[in-house]
Parts: C-alpha cells; sequence; structure tokens
C-alpha cells in the first residue's frame, strides 16, 4: 500500500472514532419545542428520542381533545427535527464537510452505535 493510501486510511478511521465519540453525547442534546403559545412543549435527545411532554392543564378537557392532539404532533415534529439537526451539526463538525450524508450511517439510531 502506498503512503497516501495508508494515511487516507488512518484518517477514516481517527474520523470513524471521532464519530462515534459525538453520537455517544447526543442523549446529551435536549431540544425543546412548543405549540400553541407554550400550551405544549416537547424535549427531544439528539437521537430523535422525545424524553419530555408538557401539556398546560388548561388543555386538559374533552373540548379541546382535537386541538391538544395537534398541538402534541406539532410540539414533538419541531422538537425531534430540530434535535436531528442540532446532533447532525455536531457530526458535520467533526466530519468537516469531509463526508457526504450518507444514508445508514446511524445519525438518530441507538442501534447502530
Amino acid at each position: 500500500m502506498t503512503n497516501e493510501l495508508m494515511q487516507a486510511m488512518m484518517q477514516m478511521q481517527e474520523m470513524q472514532r471521532r464519530m462515534k465519540e459525538v453520537q455517544a453525547t447526543f442523549d446529551q442534546i435536549l431540544i425543546t419545542e412548543e405549540a400553541g403559545g407554550g400550551m405544549v412543549r416537547a424535549t427531544a435527545n439528539g437521537y430523535s428520542e422525545v424524553t419530555k411532554l408538557m401539556i398546560d392543564p388548561s388543555m386538559l378537557q374533552a373540548s379541546e381533545k382535537e386541538t391538544l392532539e395537534d398541538l402534541i404532533i406539532t410540539a414533538v415534529n419541531r422538537a425531534t427535527l430540530a434535535a436531528r439537526e442540532a446532533a447532525t451539526q455536531r457530526l458535520n463538525e467533526v466530519t468537516d464537510g469531509f463526508m457526504p450524508d450518507i444514508p445508514g450511517l446511524g445519525l438518530g439510531s441507538r442501534s447502530e452505535e
């Protein structure tokens, strides 16, 4: 193997190690988003897992059921998207734009660590 090829392989291994280190911190990324002017708040981590859901007690009336369901969906979607974007940003800092967005790298999945 040429020195250039060996060096490239070593750089890839180092980047892979650093990516795993960053992915291990995804549970520490906590993003809270809200809907309905704060009536519903959802917190998600870098794995796009919802870790907390807050619902204003005034929304817990039968007449507010459909509105509450819509607000929960909105808050959860906002939180998981923002958390995924934060996790992607952390990985991009490690790869420094070196790696393209390749499906299957395990970015939002604990099982692929």
